[in-house]
This record gives structure tokens, sequence and C-alpha cells, in this order.
């Protein structure tokens, strides 16, 4: 047991050697769950410009866990990130996170609830498209919340997406194989992940199965989205995690002025309807308040040293 007065710090590896996404999505449903009761407290994250970039800082929490996280959007920036958790009827700092894996794990965690409540109950089949960071941990939260027998991925990079493979592979014991182009790897798929950095559409949707279920991680800027308007637009239903968020990026969003902007449910709505049939879209935004109670199953799981 740690001292009442000991504020503890993690970083990257510790979170590494601790994980269990299970646990992560079941924080993460929990939280989504009480955005629609009106119990969590998840404004949209604001953004401090200082011309060559930005720290951008979420804030919010459930009952007594509260916090914060702040990251930075500068040129060249190792993407290093702090979360804060307090415990607010002690009144006191809990603890620190810091690092990049956090906030993936915390994205994916979010993802799997999406998968769990939107992707056909029986589904093994599964598509990632982008081999980094969040890829994985989309990849892992699916796994968690399916029995995945046959996974196929894509990248641009045919040593990338072979290295994903192969360690997919031995980390999931799922047969986990490359794919020559996005078409292959998604037509067959009833799970699309689509997790990249890419400024334009890296698939069509025509290419999709018409109950296939699809996350998109990635950018969705008017100006920059890793999926296009069409995709969404066929769905359907369009579901997201944060429409509060979707609706404070107002005309920057690559789906403003559309009629899908209208049809985005709440996930935690979802979840109290049931799956319905048809092709479904999960437009990840980043629920503000996750970070800080997926923070706070981390400082509890891992054992003070």
């Amino acid at each position: 047991m740690s001292s009442p007065n000991e504020i503890r710090v993690l970083f990257d590896v510790d979170i590494d050697e601790n994980l269990d996404m299970a646990t992560l999505v079941e924080v993460c449903r929990v939280a989504v769950d009480a955005d629609t009761a009106g119990r969590l407290v998840a404004p949209p994250r604001h953004g401090v410009d200082f011309g060559t970039g930005r720290l951008v800082f979420t804030t919010g929490g459930l009952d007594d866990t509260i916090g914060f996280r702040a990251y930075d959007t500068f040129p060249g920036s190792r993407q290093d990130q702090v979360v804060a958790v307090w415990d607010r009827s002690a009144g006191v700092l809990r603890g620190v996170v810091i690092g990049d894996q956090l906030g993936a794990l915390r994205t994916g965690a979010i993802g799997g609830v999406a998968v769990d409540r939107l992707a056909p109950p029986d589904a093994t089949t599964c598509a990632v498209i982008g081999t980094g960071r969040q890829a994985r941990t989309q990849l892992l939260a699916c796994d968690a919340v399916r029995l995945l027998t046959r996974v196929d991925v894509f990248s641009r990079s045919t040593a990338s997406r072979q290295g994903f493979a192969e360690a997919m592979t031995a980390e999931l014991g799922v047969d986990v194989r490359p794919a020559p182009d996005a078409r292959s790897a998604v037509s067959e798929a009833e799970i699309v992940l689509v997790a990249t950095t890419s400024t334009e559409p890296v698939l069509d949707h025509r290419d999709l199965r018409p109950d296939a279920h699809l996350n998109t991680v990635g950018p969705k800027f008017a100006s920059a989205h890793e999926i296009d308007a069409g995709t969404v637009e066929g769905a359907d239903r369009i579901v997201s995690d944060s429409p509060q968020q979707i609706a404070a990026q107002g005309s920057d969003h690559f789906l403003a002025g559309g009629a899908s902007m209208d049809r985005i449910e709440h996930l935690g709505d979802v979840g109290q309807m049931g799956h319905r049939p048809g092709r479904t879209v999960f437009l990840s935004a980043g629920l503000a308040g996750t970070e800080v109670l997926v923070a706070s199953a981390l400082l509890e799981a891992v054992s003070p040293s």
C-alpha cells in the first residue's frame, strides 16, 4: 500500500507491463454510459495557441475521480502527454501518468466499446488499416470484445504491415496477415479499424461489406480526413463517443454542412438500444474525462515500487 501522501508517477514502461485491455474497455464503457446519463464531466477540449503550435487540455471525471490531460501540437513534437488524477472527496492528487501510451490505450478502449455495441455479435473477421500505436490498441480492444479468428492488415509500407502482422499474431494468438492493398484487407471483414495519420481517404466504401462495422480513429478535419464523407453517409448508423466534441469543431469537421451531422448518435444511447443489422460507422472523437478514468485504473493496477 502506498502512503496517503505519496503521489504516484507512471511512465509508458509501467503501463506496458500492467496492460489489461478488457479492464480498460469496461472503464470506458462506464464512462460512456455516465456521459449519456449526465454524470460524466466531459467538456470539449481547450487549446491555447502559441503560434507554431498549441497546448491542448482535456478535463473531466466521474464521481470522485477527476483530473486533466495536456499535450502539445508543436512541429517535431515527441507527443509527450501528462494526465493528472485527483481524488475529489479527499482533496489529494493521486498520481500522474506521463507518456503517449495512455492516450492510445484510452482511444483503443473506447473503440472496443464501439465494436462491442455496433459490430455483429458473432463477428470473427477484422481488417486494420494502419500499423502504428493506435492501430495496435484498436486491435487489442477489438480482440477483447470479440473472438477473432482472422485479421488482415494494410499500410503503405510493406515492412510495417509485415512487422505488425507478426507482432500481433504473437501477442494475440490470432492469424494476422498482411494484405497487398486496402481493398483486399476490408472486402471480407466484418469489423474494420481505420487508424492512420492520412490526410486523404485510405479506403473505398464500396469495398466494405453491407454489414461491416467501421471504427475511424484518425484525422476528421475538413482539410484532412482518413475516410471520405461517402463512407459515413452510406452507413445505416453513425455513432460517436462525443457528439459534443464534434459539434465544437464546427466547420472544421469533415462532415460539417452535410446531413450526416444530424444523424450522429451517442455511443451511450446505442448501449440502451442494442445491436441492429446494417453498416455502422463509429467516429472516435475523444470523450473528455475518459483519459483520467483510464489513468486512475492504471494507478490502481500498478503496484508501488
